[in-house]
């Protein structure tokens, strides 16, 4: 893995010069890695210094001529020991620990790349934390505080992460990214953006940004404008969600990964479903066993509804006990490495009334159309058309949710969806592609009455799909 060895200002993580490196063969100088003990204090010394600002600055390399610098490990391993148990008796060293390599890093800003020379712009500058994370990795779970991530993009160079001074510590961790700039906690982040701008000679270029959800708000857009009145603003919105919408490879099995995990929680959460217990064991069970499972930090916890709320869209579990004839409405989405995989499924507490079984059974006619027609190459809408039909035909009167699958992967709190640059509705213009992740679901209610469901994660693959989620695909009956 390089890292370019840029000093700049207000930057955290190039204080490594400190640091023993390895030199281009991957072998430490002395012959040998720095004892875990003093690469302890060196790591300890780099934290208490910083917020010394870096007054020396070397030019910041191209990615091209990154590839030709020395191999160096990062402060993570080469100051604490990367991989060793050995400690100074304080616990276990602490370890970077990329959710992919860096080469799918790279191969993701390249085509991230491509599609900025397509607009053109000089740069763009994302600011919302998915699409920060695509690129380089940098994950929190503070993806809906007060604070503000950005990431700057020039085609040709290694991005630039800027982050509040607290949680850039998170990079230390996640991101393969050196250039990092922050900003006091309690600061403005506006200022750091402005002074970024400026420094790489932006101030009369074509330089896209991201608005919109999660994104840079209103008010700092316009003080940013304000402060770079010749920058010639560019609304850069989707650019990276359209690279998001389609998994590579690598991103595939970290989601078969999720999905499996997923599965475990749905099946917990089914049998959990007894006359007498109420919706928040339910949810207890699913997010245990995710949890226990290897799950994280949850984009959206467990959803559990039963009986006549189960008729209201989107409430979830508040202490009811679960009577006979319930339908009890599921919808488990683990994480793991920040990727989604949610599903749904519906239990009835005894025989369903049935309204509810043909409810669910129009549910089922409309996902199993999906599994059955997506394949690459096909518009998603023509999918969508086939799965209304066949929902329709069963159950054509009841409060639908107005789409047959939304694209899911890579996401953070307080959603599953990966960017949204894809869906499957009658609306969408998606043509699908190979590797393209979708929840593929179908909810039907009676308001105040009833509601069920049924969903699931599923690929697009050249041939058809694959459906990565896997619990008994029917109404169970408890």
């Amino acid at each position: 893995m390089w890292l370019p060895t840029t000093e700049v200002a207000w930057c955290r993580l190039p204080a490594v010069a400190a640091v023993q490196s390895r030199g281009s063969t991957g072998e430490w100088p002395s012959g040998k890695a720095p004892d875990s003990g003093s690469g302890d204090r060196r790591f300890e010394s780099f934290l208490a210094s910083q917020h010394t600002p870096c007054r020396a600055r070397r030019p910041r390399p191209t990615r091209a001529e990154a590839q030709r610098l020395p191999f160096r490990r990062t402060i993570l391993e080469g100051a604490v020991g990367h991989g060793s148990t050995q400690g100074d008796g304080r616990g276990r060293p602490l370890s970077q620990s990329l959710a992919f390599s860096v080469t799918e890093y790279r191969r993701r800003l390249r085509r991230v790349e491509d599609v900025i020379a397509t607009r053109p712009l000089d740069a763009v500058l994302l600011t919302t934390l998915g699409n920060i994370c695509y690129l380089t990795g940098f994950q929190t779970i503070a993806s809906y505080s007060f604070t503000l991530y950005a990431t700057l993009v020039e085609p040709g160079h290694v991005p630039t992460l800027v982050s509040s001074d607290f949680e850039s510590h998170n990079a230390l961790l996640d991101s393969w990214v050196d250039d990092i700039r922050t900003y006091p906690v309690m600061g403005d982040p506006v200022e750091s953006l402005v002074a970024l701008i400026r420094e790489r000679g932006l101030q009369q270029s074509r330089v896209g940004i991201e608005t919109g959800y999660g994104a840079i708000t209103a008010a700092q857009l316009d003080r940013l404008k304000d402060a770079l009145p010749d920058v010639r603003w560019v609304d850069a919105s989707g650019i990276v969600e359209s690279c998001r919408a389609v998994k590579s490879p690598a991103e595939l099995d970290v989601m078969r990964k999720a999905a499996a995990i997923s599965s475990a929680g749905m099946r917990a959460a089914i049998a959990s479903a007894v006359e007498g217990a109420t919706d928040n064991d339910v949810a207890a069970a699913a997010a245990e066993t995710v949890i226990r499972s290897g799950g994280e930090h949850f984009s959206i916890v467990p959803i559990v509804t039963s009986g006549r709320r189960t008729g209201i869209p989107h409430t979830s579990f508040r202490r009811n006990s679960l009577a006979l004839h319930d339908p009890v409405f599921i919808e488990v989405c683990a994480s793991y490495e920040r990727y989604a995989a949610p599903m749904l499924r519906t239990v009835s507490i005894g025989e369903p009334s049935p309204a509810v079984q043909r409810a669910f059974d129009a549910c089922l006619a409309s996902v199993e159309s999906i599994i059955r027609e997506v394949r690459a190459g096909l518009p998603a809408r023509v999918v969508a058309l086939s799965a209304d039909e066949a929902m329709r035909q069963i159950e054509p009167s009841l409060v639908w949710h107005g789409y047959f699958g939304g694209s899911t992967g890579l996401s953070f709190a307080p959603t599953y969806s990966d960017g949204g640059a894809a869906e499957i509705s009658i609306r969408s213009t998606t043509v699908l592609e190979a590797g393209m992740t979708f929840h593929a679901s179908t909810s039907l209610r009676k308001i105040g009455e009833f509601g069920v469901t049924v969903g699931e994660t599923i690929a697009v693959t050249e041939s058809g799909c694959e459906v990565l989620t896997d619990a008994p695909r029917q109404l169970v009956v408890s």
